[in-house]
């Protein structure tokens, strides 16, 4: 017959913590435990089988060892249910497990054998201002094969910086192995900011009164955080909200002397200290009468450092003179919020003024002109019969107008063909556009009847791509610019319960009616140049 046994190292444990689970078999049963009806409320970590045979008074016994290690997955009353061996089974054991409450702030001095604190500068941001997250592991003692969770956090882009920094301190004490890492975080939605735990799961070595040191699996969770997000400041007048530590503009242009045809090469660099390039809004290149501009693709570069992400974005312009004299190009002007100062501020590049000579055209000379004339007047005659030249001309005229009619005739087959198959080409692009824009239409009054501003800003901007292609408006605040007064309210209205510092309720009753009386339209004489003042990305709001 065969006995089967089960024990536990402990019965009463917190959250997260590991158990010892082994099975002892005894006898000639030969059965395999069947470990799976532990998988609903236990995570097995690591399982070992080891086997003795003992032969006493000229009988033998065999036994058979079972070692797990397992983590309750909940807390409370945990039953480990009976495990089957062959015919026999062993006896349930009940734990009980006890819940860890998150510890919401960060703490002064670590405690344990392994602690996490996580920690977020500066404590109170605004709408798309950095914030740097900092966590420490401190370590008292050894742990490998550990793995760390990335920050959780909802209406936030977090973003990686650097590489890991590793140093000794010496705190309550003991002496503590640290890890730090640091994210940039990005708050999208004003209110308060909630950053879950994060969780590190690893193996620590554990001294025991045997020779060999014991690996134990451990499982270590940090504090939560809670930022408070405000708005757009009060003070901001500007299109597009940049806040940071610093920002500066340079630029880098050519020397020597300036002709008219050749291409001046400029190139702005705009250097933000607490934003991503993505954020960085583009230049805006106005020139004087004859010159001709064309733009080069940006490039954009963030530079993750351990303080914070640095970004640049860089923009070169041939600039083509046409016509000799002196040209002014304006004041490059980008203005910014002071997230150190909290103050509105301005990056500026002063106006460039620049002279453009004549490039002087070589004539042809006077002699070489003289010879051509020369060769033309000496080119011999022919004399032919005048009956035989008419005829030739009759030949040659005939052979040129079959010529031409058959051309004629080939050209005219091609035409009605690629005419014929353009018009149902045509046909069929109009008629999916104009579902699309009703299906647009649709989506921007049901958003109107949900009161949900954010799916109808995304909603109006897509009906304006698909009504207004040429216009190319990305924003509310561009959209409001090449509106009419009526349509302009609205857009204001809904731009404010958007990104307005305090809250408010949105009505959409004026848009609605809009659309019903079929007056949701641009008037076409702001067309050209809706576009003209920098406009952000859906990611960053704007105030009217």
């Amino acid at each position: 017959m065969a006995a089967v046994v089960a024990h536990v190292d402990r019965f009463n444990v917190y959250e997260g913590e590991t158990v010892h689970f082994s099975v002892e078999v005894s006898g000639s049963d030969r059965g395999e435990p069947q470990f799976s009806v532990l998988q609903k409320d236990f995570e097995i970590l690591s399982r070992s089988k080891s086997s003795s045979y003992t032969f006493t008074n000229g009988s033998g016994q065999s036994k058979t060892l079972y070692d797990l290690m397992i983590r309750p997955r909940h807390a409370g009353a945990v039953t480990i249910p009976a495990v089957k061996v062959g015919s026999a089974a062993t006896a349930p054991i009940m734990l009980q497990v006890r819940k860890v409450e998150a510890r919401q702030s960060p703490a002064a001095h670590p405690q344990g054998d392994i602690w996490i604190n996580m920690t977020i500068e500066p404590a109170h941001l605004t709408v798309q201002q950095q914030g740097v997250i900092t966590i420490r592991i401190y370590q008292a003692i050894s742990l490998n094969q550990a793995q760390l969770s990335e920050p959780d956090v909802a209406d936030a882009i977090v973003e990686r910086l650097g590489d890991d920094r590793s140093y000794q301190t010496r705190e309550n004490g003991r002496s503590w192995q640290v890890i730090e890492r640091r994210y940039a975080l990005f708050p999208q939605k004003r209110g308060q900011l909630k950053i879950a735990p994060v969780q590190l799961d690893g193996r620590a070595l554990v001294s025991s009164p045997s020779v060999f040191s014991t690996v134990m699996p451990v499982r270590v969770r940090s504090n939560a955080l809670t930022v408070d997000v405000q708005g757009i400041a009060d003070g901001w007048s500007g299109d597009t909200w940049l806040p940071a530590k610093q920002l500066r503009i340079e630029e880098d242009w050519p020397q020597g002397e300036l002709k008219v045809g050749e291409p001046i090469t400029r190139t702005l660099t705009l250097y933000a200290d607490g934003l991503s390039s993505s954020q960085l809004p583009a230049f805006s290149h106005e020139v004087p009468e004859h010159l001709k501009v064309y733009p080069d693709k940006p490039v954009l570069k963030d530079e993750k450092r351990m303080d914070g992400v640095h970004g640049m974005r860089q923009e070169k312009v041939a600039i083509l003179p046409t016509q000799p004299g002196t040209y002014i190009l304006p004041a490059v002007v980008v203005r910014w919020w002071n997230t150190t100062t909290h103050k509105a501020e301005e990056a500026t590049l002063p106006a460039r003024t620049f002279t453009v000579v004549g490039a002087v055209a070589a004539a042809a000379p006077q002699s070489i002109q003289h010879k051509a004339a020369v060769v033309v007047q000496q080119q011999p005659q022919q004399h032919l019969a005048p009956a035989l030249l008419a005829n030739n001309m009759v030949a040659a005229w005939w052979q040129w107008l079959a010529i031409v009619c058959a051309l004629g005739w080939l050209f005219t087959l091609a035409y009605l063909f690629y005419w014929q198959r353009g018009k149902r080409y045509v046909s069929h692009e109009s008629k999916s556009a104009e579902l699309n824009l009703k299906q647009a239409l649709k989506a921007v009054q049901a958003a109107c009847d949900a009161g949900d501003p954010k799916e109808c800003e995304k909603a109006l901007l897509k009906w304006v791509a698909l009504q207004y292609p040429e216009m190319k408006i990305h924003s509310l605040h561009a959209l409001a610019q090449a509106s009419d007064r009526s349509m302009r309210d609205v857009l204001i209205a809904l731009e404010e319960a958007l990104y307005a510092p305090t809250p408010s309720s949105w009505r959409a009753d004026a848009l609605l009616k809009l659309i019903k009386e079929g007056k949701l339209r641009l008037p076409l004489v702001n067309s050209v140049g809706a576009e003209s003042k920098n406009s952000l990305p859906e990611l960053y709001p704007h105030r009217a």
